[in-house]
């Protein structure tokens, strides 16, 4: 069944992140650009029927009852909400290996500069992790180690919001998304907190249930997803707790040499005695440059 959704949105970046998405939930749909068109498509001569999905900050559509505003009433962008508003039945991505396993979950402790935590995380941005139809990327820090709208398109706050909420009885797992958007690199993230010290005021206790939740995620095959967390500034005991339940865990080093400090000695055989069933990993900054996608790690 053929259908058109137009989508009025004066944000260039933001209409590319909203049609790419609706257009893996709705694969039979013409997705229409209707700020940036420069004439009439004709695909709506070929849909049964129209709908509308509109930015409220900047379009009035009250003439327009049955258009969808992009927003929810806490300012979030979920395109499952829009899914549901739409009055449709959304369809997955047609992905054999998403359709029939479970996600993955990754937890990366770097020790490194931002641009080479960034290249790492990078070099990991391949189809091992965006098989699953959704890719979370949690970032366990302070504000200023989170990349920022300039580079990913999502503003600070999302996390401080997830934060509190996690820290309340009625947290579910499927309410992390609530509090992400997509990024440009294709993760689902809350990004950056609001305060800089927000992630650490939160309590541990807070953290491991949202890493909890995620993790619980990563077994549903139906949407599958996959789960990126980054943790940075928790003491060794704190990081070896934190890390045990994922199924990979990579260290990363600015150096060969920082493998002999006996902090990162005592950080390493901490997690390989407490992995639960997971692999570990130690990488290093000095080498990210003439690793290929499949050696950028050495296993242990």
């Amino acid at each position: 069944m053929a259908f058109t959704i137009k989508i009025f949105e004066n944000d260039r970046y933001l209409f590319s992140l909203l049609k790419a998405r609706l257009e893996t939930l709705f694969p039979d749909a013409y997705i229409v650009d209707s700020i940036g068109a420069e004439g009439p498509s004709e695909c709506t001569d070929f849909s049964e029927f129209t709908k509308i999905v509109y930015d409220p900050r900047s379009i009035d559509m009250s003439d327009f009852h049955d258009a969808i505003p992009i927003y929810d009433s806490n300012g979030v962008i979920d395109c499952r909400r829009i899914a549901g508003q739409l009055g449709l039945s959304p369809v997955l991505r047609n992905n054999s290996v998403s359709s029939a396993n479970t996600g993955r979950s990754f937890a990366l402790i770097p020790y490194v500069y931002m641009e080479d935590r960034e290249a790492m995380i990078g070099r990991m941005i391949t189809d091992r992790f965006f098989t699953s139809d959704y890719t979370l990327r949690l970032d366990f820090m302070g504000k200023m180690r989170v990349p920022g709208p300039e580079t990913t398109g999502i503003n600070p706050g999302g996390m401080t919001r997830l934060l509190e909420h996690a820290a309340g009885k009625d947290f579910k797992p499927e309410d992390i998304f609530t509090f992400c958007n997509m990024d440009k690199t294709g993760f689902m993230t809350p990004g950056a907190t609001s305060g800089e010290d927000d992630i650490f005021d939160a309590g541990l206790s807070v953290i491991r249930r949202i890493t909890d939740a995620s993790l619980s995620l990563t077994k549903n095959p139906s949407p599958s997803t996959s789960v990126l967390a980054v943790f940075e500034g928790f003491k060794t005991g704190e990081l070896i707790d934190l890390v045990s339940p994922f199924g990979e865990v990579t260290v990363l080093l600015p150096s060969r040499d920082g493998q002999e400090n006996l902090g990162a000695q005592r950080l390493i055989s901490g997690i390989e005695r407490n992995l639960a069933s997971g692999r570990l990993n130690i990488s290093y900054a000095e080498d990210l440059s003439s690793f290929g996608d499949d050696d950028y790690e050495q296993a242990l």
